[in-house]
Parts: structure tokens; sequence; C-alpha cells
């Protein structure tokens, strides 16, 4: 028989989280957070905020929010772009103190964070989303194909996908030629959502995580 250990540290990265609420996304990425220092797990929240530029330690929590400094963007692939590398540098520094497991992605607005991305470094990256690029408003617009480029790449460097349907599942696959086995349905709107993905992180962990009891 055998024990799991509990993480040692999660990186969540979201566009939105509390109290900046876009869809139900913000309250999962808070649901998840609190779960995970319930599990005595560290947890970090890389979010973007309208206007805040700050780190808090809320209930144990530690949320760094970066705003968005540059003005008159065009589309919201340049608002992600030009967020990218204090978002990067925001991760960096949190795996330079601390033992990081997991980084969590959540939406098409953070991907571009995983292009360019080594695949064989710790930790393992997890993305869950509720749309794809070829599904999206306006998905034939000029931007909107880069986009599409990035989210192909970027899904490639991810070890498990998260979508909130089968049909989102399927979807996915055939797009992009994932394999089967790294994207799993995880529907977004259920109630205690947070312990299922917390048990699909421990399904990333390598062996020495677990011990004989």
């Amino acid at each position: 028989m055998t024990s799991e250990k509990s993480l040692s540290g999660v990186i969540l990265v979201s566009f939105e989280y509390p109290p900046r609420r876009l869809s139900p996304i913000s309250d999962v990425v808070f649901q998840l957070a609190t779960f995970c220092l319930k599990k005595e797990t560290n947890v970090w929240v890389v979010t973007f905020d309208d206007w805040r530029s700050d780190i808090t330690n809320e209930n144990g929590i530690v949320v760094n929010r970066i705003p968005n400094h540059i003005p008159n963007n065009i589309s919201d692939l340049t608002i992600i772009l030009n967020l990218k590398c204090a978002y990067q540098a925001a991760i960096a520094a949190i795996m330079h103190e601390h033992q990081v497991d997991i980084i969590h992605l959540f939406e098409w607005q953070t991907l571009p964070l995983l292009v360019p991305w080594d695949g064989n470094i710790q930790p393992k990256v997890v993305y869950t989303t509720t749309s794809i690029q070829i599904s999206r408003e306006n998905a034939h617009f000029p931007y909107h194909q880069g986009l599409k480029k990035i989210e192909e790449k970027a899904l490639k460097n991810v070890d498990l996908i998260l979508v909130d349907t089968d049909q989102l599942m399927l979807n996915a696959i055939e797009e992009y030629n994932l394999d089967p086995a790294k994207v799993i349905t995880q529907k977004i709107r259920q109630r205690k959502i947070a312990p299922k993905i917390f048990q699909q992180y421990l399904t990333l962990l390598p062996s020495e995580y677990k011990e004989e009891s």
C-alpha cells in the first residue's frame, strides 16, 4: 500500500483572481489556492490586475498582482505579450527561492508564457481552459491566427490539460494532434472542484513522492 506525500509548492497563473472576476475561473483559482493551503502546500498566485502592482500575503496565499503599464494596446494579443516578461520574472523569482512542483495556468491569456519552454524543466505544467482558438469569437481575424499558433506550440509543452467539456477534449486532441492521455475533462462549474484538481496534480508527481506505508 502507498501513501502520497503532499506537494511542496504550487504556482497558479491566471488573468483573473478575486476581487477581479471576469468568469468562473477567478473563483476556481481562489478555491484551489485555499485547498492547497489546507493540504499544507505552499501556494502563489500570479495574476493580472487593472491597476494594482504589489505582492501580498492573503491568509497564507501569496498573490502577485501585475498590471499592464503599456497603454493603447490594439488587441488582447498585444496585452498578453506585453505582460509575458513580467509574468515570467515573477514565476522565476518564486522558483529561485522555493520548491515548486506544479505550475498551473488558466485560460489562453497565460499561454505565451510557454513559448518557448524547456519541456524537461521541473515543475510540471498544468493548463485549464474552457475553449480553444477555433471556437472563439472572431477566430479568423489575423491576430487570432497568431493566437492559434501560440496555443499550438504551448500545448505541446504542457504535461496535463484540463478542459471543460468532453467535446472540447475531442476538439483539442484533433486540432493540435495532442496525446489523448494528457487531455482530461474537468468541468469548471461543479462543487468541490479543488480537491479533484489537486488529485490530478498528484498523478504528475515523480515516484520518489510515494512511499511505502
